[in-house]
């Protein structure tokens, strides 16, 4: 297949209210489609939940999102004729904004011209659908015939730019269930739940579990609120290999155990995951160790969308005066004003306090520095906060998870360029009235280099550390850089990996 560039990069603000699910009958599809990646090729994006409102008249129907990875939150109208839906380009979904310009954004089909090495985009076009009895679906590419859906807008020239793209469209009628609910009587315990990433980062997050009987529901077990079952025999929790637990974040969801020894050419096994009780009942552990791992994969994929290792709970015993453990992994990038208008701010923090506990994230907040003065975040530059803020809550994003996303550790933040030569970052945690502070940790953009002060931000005692280079992608995930053909970004600059 030929390789394409990206054309626009969504880092903007979306103004426009949200719509109202129209009226009529709801049914829920499986969406399954190709969206592209970093390295400039197409990559697989299955499971989406597809909600699809009929109108009562027989002709209208209204789609929830044709291309979940770019949530808008804006239903769009099709027109029913046969056996084909057309959704017109030519209606507005939301407001795009653009190092200060607003452009319309609507969807549409790109109209492509082959230049033999790659495709350039010429015009857009009505979006239409092939119907078939449960599905709902694009022609499939072929080498000859590639149809694009995309999200764009029209610059000041006229020209085509969209902010996300999808080829090979199939949408199937769901008929998996709906997922895990807590039974009435049920009794809640609060656990902590422990693991480690790729990185070796130690994560942790407070787990309800509800028992009902020998049934156990657990939240939080990975990054989903969907409830996870297993039941109890002996002092084992069972939990069924590719469990559906309902859908989540827009994408139905499901849930397994995955064994593998680590070898290059062992490609693992789904399994039943089993969490063993200790005699106590305060903590429960991964069976297998460090063979056996959870996995979280969307409907018709079994690529994973989450899993942890050494994955271990213990019984909340109750909030205690900490001192939280320091922001770590700063990091700094102005390559993203080319394409998108903005600055990203990077760090990480666990909440765990310095000797690795863990601590109550709901009573840890962040202070963001920049040029060691405290930045306080306004609802003037940040339109989705709903309030002034000079400290960020643990775990806290904007209501459009757009400038101020934290998914696990790791916190961006988006900015419009200004001035600077530092950023730092402190944590301090509260309890009973009584505050502790992190070290202050501080980034210099020019040195690439990060200090922790020992002794308070009054008081710079500094100590420097040199970090090793570290590659991101274009959408400032870590990355090696060396195994993938791409475009990356390494200190702030855009480096071409052939």
């Amino acid at each position: 297949m030929k390789q394409y560039i990206l054309l626009a990069f969504a880092a903007a603000s979306m103004t426009m209210a949200f719509a109202q699910q129209p009226a009529g009958e709801v049914k829920e599809y499986v969406l399954n489609q190709y969206v592209p990646n970093a390295y400039g090729s197409m990559e697989s994006d299955f499971g989406a939940a597809e909600r699809v409102v009929y109108a009562e008249d027989g002709k209208t129907v209204y789609f929830s999102n044709l291309i979940p990875r770019t949530q808008t939150d804006r239903w769009i109208k099709g027109i029913i004729d046969g056996n084909e839906i057309t959704v017109s380009c030519d209606t507005p979904l939301y407001q795009y904004q653009v190092n200060g310009t607003v452009y319309d954004v609507k969807f549409g089909e790109l109209v492509m011209e082959d230049n033999g090495a790659s495709y350039t985009v010429t015009g857009v076009r009505d979006a239409v659908f092939a119907v078939d009895g449960d599905r709902i679906f694009v022609d499939e590419p072929s080498e000859t015939k590639i149809r694009y859906m995309s999200y764009y807008y029209l610059n000041e020239q006229g020209n085509v730019r969209f902010i996300d793209y999808c080829i090979d469209t199939q949408m199937t009628l769901f008929e998996g269930g709906v997922g895990n609910k807590i039974p009435a009587g049920a009794t809640c315990e609060q656990f902590v739940c422990h693991s480690t990433n790729d990185y070796g980062d130690h994560n942790t997050v407070t787990c309800n579990v509800w028992v009902d009987g020998n049934d156990y529901y657990f939240d939080h077990l990975l990054s989903t609120e969907a409830l996870v079952k297993g039941t109890r025999a002996g002092n084992r929790i069972v939990i069924p290999k590719d469990e559906y637990i309902g859908c989540d974040s827009g994408y139905f969801r499901y849930f397994s155990g995955f064994y593998t020894t680590w070898e290059e050419d062992d490609e693992g096994t789904h399994v039943d995951y089993v969490l063993n009780i200790s005699e106590d009942g305060k903590t429960l552990t991964t069976e297998n160790g460090e063979n056996t791992v959870p996995i979280l994969y969307n409907y018709g994929s079994y690529w994973f969308e989450d899993y942890a290792m050494n994955v271990y709970l213990e019984k909340y015993e109750g909030d205690v005066a900490a001192t939280p453990s320091d922001p770590y992994d700063l990091w700094w990038t102005d390559a993203y004003v080319e394409l998108g208008g903005v600055y990203l701010f990077e760090f990480f923090l666990s909440s765990t306090d310095v000797d690795g506990k863990f601590i109550n994230p709901d009573n840890l907040y962040v202070t963001f520095f920049i040029d060691d003065e405290p930045f306080v975040f306004t609802t003037d530059d940040f339109l989705y906060i709903q309030q002034n803020m000079d400290k960020l809550p643990y775990g806290y994003m904007d209501s459009e998870e757009w400038d101020i996303t934290w998914y696990g550790n790791q916190v961006h933040i988006y900015t419009v360029p200004f001035d600077l030569t530092t950023y730092g970052v402190q944590a301090e945690y509260t309890v009973d009235g009584v505050t502790s502070k992190s070290n202050y940790v501080r980034y210099n953009t020019q040195t690439k280099q990060t200090e922790t002060i020992k002794t308070g931000i009054d008081n710079l005692n500094v100590q420097t550390v040199v970090k090793d280079p570290t590659w991101y992608d274009l959408n400032g995930r870590r990355a090696d850089g060396q195994s993938h053909h791409g475009v990356y970004i390494l200190d702030g600059k855009k480096i071409l990996v052939k």
